[in-house]
């Protein structure tokens, strides 16, 4: 499912990610491929390495909403909260 860049810039991504968990039928399994966050001047830098902020966002909302997360290739390392 493709965000909307061009109508929301700064939201597209987590209304997307909102919109994939309230799809029917339900979501019963998200797939998560973490990537390390590449964004230049991002806010969290400081703290260290850190998931894209986009693949945070969906284990979050999936969690939450107690759906199976997986990933592929191995266990992750764990994101900052």
């Amino acid at each position: 499912m493709p965000a909307d860049w061009d109508s929301n810039p700064r939201a597209a991504g987590v209304l997307r990610n909102a919109a994939m968990l309230e799809r029917r039928p339900p979501v019963n399994e998200v797939l998560a491929f973490p990537v390390v966050c590449e964004q230049v001047g991002c806010r969290f830098d400081a703290a260290g390495p850190h998931w894209t902020h986009g693949t945070k966002d969906m284990i979050e909302r999936a969690d939450k909403a107690g759906v199976l997360i997986t990933y592929p290739g191995g266990t992750p390392v764990r994101t900052r909260g």
